[in-house]
């Protein structure tokens, strides 16, 4: 019987596809194939394949595979920019995205009306706050509000899973984009989805990086972000 010398492939997954049982199908034109086609098989290590022909002779296979993985810079799924990168997957998310443009200029909300729940700051905290603000404030058409409704397809997929980010996400926008002359954004305020008191929330100039606190019925730029 004749043994050829194994042939290694690599393949690259989407991120966030679970490798550990993936399920995959073989095509070939021997007799048989070991482990079979559509055999779940845990990926985390390179599984080994056997291809059999009619002869009896074998050709081996090294398959990995690997998710993909993202670097702050680069265009993400939806077409906009990775400027956030955890180092692991957790919470549901390891990267956030901002969306490829601005969305219209709006209102944080109405001012004198103390949110509950949307003092967020932190990385992580824009998501929540942008649905405490759609709940707590009946103001229509605010900076929340465009971003919950954003939506834009790439690629034949379609995401809507867009917020109003964070005081600390936003900053992280601006550092990791705006100043790497990444995103178009243009030198105006943005708002954040962190509410600082019941009259004003925290926004932030992309024109000198000054993080600030004003009246939430001010219009200002907004851009959306997206975690995944």
């Amino acid at each position: 019987m004749i043994r050829l010398p194994a042939i290694s492939l690599a393949l690259t997954v989407p991120f966030g596809t679970e490798v550990t049982a993936l399920v995959p199908t073989i095509v070939h034109t021997g007799a048989s194939v070991s482990p079979a086609s559509g055999a779940a098989q845990d990926f985390t290590s390179p599984v080994n394949y056997t291809v059999t022909a009619e002869d009896g002779s074998t050709q081996a296979y090294e398959v990995t595979v690997t998710p993909l993985t993202y670097t702050v810079g680069d265009t993400g799924p939806a077409g906009g920019w990775i400027f956030y990168d955890k180092e692991s997957y957790s919470d549901g998310w390891r990267y956030l995205e901002a969306a490829p443009n601005d969305q219209t200029s709006r209102s944080w909300g109405t001012s004198r009306l103390d949110v509950q729940g949307a003092d967020r700051t932190a990385i992580g905290g824009g998501k929540q706050n942008t649905l405490d603000i759609i709940i707590g404030d009946p103001l229509a058409n605010k900076a929340a509000d465009e971003c919950d409704s954003y939506s834009i397809t790439n690629g034949g997929v379609t995401y809507d899973d867009w917020f109003l980010p964070s005081k600390d996400e936003l900053n992280q926008m601006y550092a990791n984009l705006h100043l790497q002359g990444v995103g178009g954004f243009t030198s105006n305020d943005y708002w954040s989805s962190s509410e600082n008191n019941a009259r004003d929330a925290w926004n932030q100039n992309f024109n000198n990086g000054n993080q600030k606190s004003n009246n939430k019925n001010n219009n200002k730029q907004v851009r959306a972000v997206r975690a995944f």
